[in-house]
């Protein structure tokens, strides 16, 4: 399994920052692994309906859903966490993966953000050794880090 973390400050309230990590129509790519529709993993996250704890979210290649995603974790303004569920994209590729962002105050003007993503491949043959010659740790960083710009840029008007 393959792990990282990033945390960052933002001069805004908790309130705030959980209207823009929690608008999820909105994270475009931020959770995307570059060339991700080649490979099979989807490249777009979509809804399913409201959300909410245990609602649902399809990980999309083009208009096909190579995974389903689901709502783990929802308390407004500290924490949400998505876990991978399902997978119905090429059955060589299959991942599992769980990301987390938890939000605290720091000042009544300034939250503290802490992102963590996990990811495994999870093929019962191939896993274990894509999990080894895979660099994911690298790719789980740069996603982080488009999060990172993306939360701030949302939260500057971008």
């Amino acid at each position: 399994m393959a792990c990282a973390e990033r945390s960052f400050a933002v001069l805004d309230s908790p309130a705030r920052v959980w209207a823009a990590v929690s608008d999820l129509s909105r994270w475009d790519r931020l959770l995307i692994v570059s060339r991700a529709a080649e490979k099979g993993w989807g490249d777009k996250l979509l809804p399913r309906g409201p959300l909410g704890p245990g609602a649902s979210l399809a990980m999309l290649s083009g208009r096909q859903v190579v995974q389903e995603w689901a709502v783990d974790e929802w308390q407004p303004a500290a924490k949400l966490v998505l876990s991978s569920r399902r997978w119905f994209g090429r059955p060589r590729g299959e991942m599992r993966s769980r990301l987390s962002i938890e939000l605290s105050p720091v000042s009544p003007v300034e939250t503290g953000v802490k992102l963590r993503l996990e990811t495994r491949f999870s093929h019962a043959v191939l896993g274990p050794f894509l999990n080894l010659a895979v660099p994911l740790r690298r790719e789980l960083r740069a996603i982080l880090g488009r999060m990172e710009d993306g939360i701030t840029a949302r939260l500057c008007g971008g």
